[in-house]
């Protein structure tokens, strides 16, 4: 099903930025299709659909239309929307869903946008993913990869005097041009895009773009990817690959981006290999029960009783956690420095074990929160685990206090008759998760 479109407004401007959140597992990955996006009409597209959903598979995929295209208000003022806009639209959307430190994709003239946001903001990029990028279309001073300034004005002239038409379909999809259904569709998908009488001036400052000074700053992994039947020719995605400093440079076959394209799962596969290290289908996924927990107050603690003290205290902790652990089952993943992450085939066992916990640091002065959820995880090489079912029970011990045991509804549902008793303390909204989830607290 299609997700929800929610809106998030931009500061001090009064309109709102349409996105979607797809809830997979895995890291968060923003993706943005620039002035060419429309974040309702894309899911008519079976190539689109597909191709979101095989993203979500290893990932929380976020998409969004920027101010004035698709689904988005308008700019409420004239002109085209500059670089800063876009920028202001995804920081309006990193507000909305909380995130801090996300994959970014972007394709055709989005990418000049995320090239500069990785460029200024290093921390909150982890990888960047760019489809028919340029970092300049027009030629200039060492920089014969560039078209000369008459080809991009015909170029810009041709594609706007066509906008919204089955022509304009067939140039962009040339592999399709007998295709009569999906060009009547892609007029159609242009048509909403953007106005008649706005694509010449959008296109025109899509051709006009230059980030080439930020190419240097960029430090997050990239992925380059380039159909070598678009307008951009192979010598600027060349030039691209050699002057992002951790790049890599991938040819695909065609002409147009993803909607209608034939060959998404290579994409998927391409994306997926970069962000996770892992091919299609071979990440492997078990159920288990995840449990989290965390000293209360540590850092008034650590000042209350000194470094070296602490020290001690935390060794104590750590291995106490890793004691009952074990004795309940379970197995350690990793210490949090304040906490322990562990997992469970059981889930009465891994309740009991948050139980017995509570009970042993309680009594040594030390007062801990634990979350628990269950679902799918997947298993890393070298014993770790990812995916949304670890996020969540993050998020659940954090919505816990103090000597307190929180649970989904689903490890709830799975312990029923083994004579555990809980407290309905209905449906939260936890942090990074949109869909409002039902805890409980273990009692007794």
């Amino acid at each position: 099903m299609q997700p929800r479109t929610q809106f998030a407004e931009v500061p001090g401007t009064g309109t709102g930025v349409a996105y979607q959140v797809l809830n997979g597992t895995g890291p968060d990955l923003v993706y943005s299709g620039g002035s060419f996006n429309h974040v309702d009409v894309f899911w008519e597209d079976p190539a689109m659909t597909h191709f979101l959903r095989r993203l979500n598979g290893f990932s929380r995929v976020i998409v969004f239309d920027r101010r004035g295209a698709g689904a988005s208000d308008h700019l409420g003022r004239e002109g085209v929307p500059t670089l800063d806009d876009w920028m202001a639209d995804l920081q309006a959307v990193r507000r909305a869903l909380d995130l801090e430190r996300f994959a970014l994709m972007a394709s055709i003239d989005a990418c000049a946008a995320a090239i500069r946001f990785a460029a200024e903001q290093p921390s909150s990029v982890s990888h960047l993913v760019l489809l028919n990028a340029t970092a300049r279309m027009l030629r200039a001073e060492g920089y014969p990869q560039g078209l000369e300034a008459e080809a991009c004005r015909a170029i810009a002239s041709a594609m706007g005097d066509s906008w919204g038409t089955e022509e304009a379909a067939a140039a962009f999809y040339p592999e399709r041009a007998q295709d009569e259904a999906f060009l009547r569709w892609y007029a159609k998908y242009q048509r909403a895009v953007l106005r008649r009488s706005e694509a010449p001036a959008v296109i025109a400052a899509a051709l006009a773009v230059d980030v080439r000074d930020q190419l240097a700053s960029v430090h997050a992994p990239t992925l380059v990817l380039h159909r070598d039947g678009y307008i951009v020719p192979q010598e600027q995605a060349q030039y691209l690959h050699e002057h992002l400093p951790h790049s890599r440079l991938v040819h695909l076959p065609g002409s147009g981006t993803l909607i209608g394209a034939s060959d998404v799962d290579d994409v998927a596969d391409h994306v997926e290999q970069f962000l996770t290290g892992d091919s299609a289908g071979s990440v492997e996924r078990v159920l288990a029960t995840v449990l989290f927990t965390d000293i209360v107050s540590s850092t008034e603690l650590v000042s209350a009783v000194g470094d070296l003290a602490w020290r001690n205290r935390q060794a104590e902790h750590d291995e106490v956690n890793r004691q009952h652990v074990e004795r309940f089952g379970g197995r350690v993943v990793a210490t949090t420095g304040d906490g322990v992450l562990g997992v469970f085939s059981s889930p009465a066992k891994a309740v009991r074990c948050a139980a017995a916990l509570r009970s042993r640091h309680g009594a040594a002065g030390l007062a801990i929160r634990a979350g628990i959820h269950a679902g799918e995880v997947e298993l890393q090489d070298g014993g770790g685990i990812s995916g949304l079912t670890v996020h969540l029970a993050a998020r659940v011990m954090a919505a816990a206090g103090p000597q307190e045991v929180w649970l989904s509804n689903t490890v709830v549902d799975l312990v029923t008759g083994s004579g555990l008793s809980f407290s309905d303390q209905g449906e939260r909204h936890l942090k990074g998760v949109p869909a409002a989830r039902r805890l409980f607290r273990l009692e007794g």
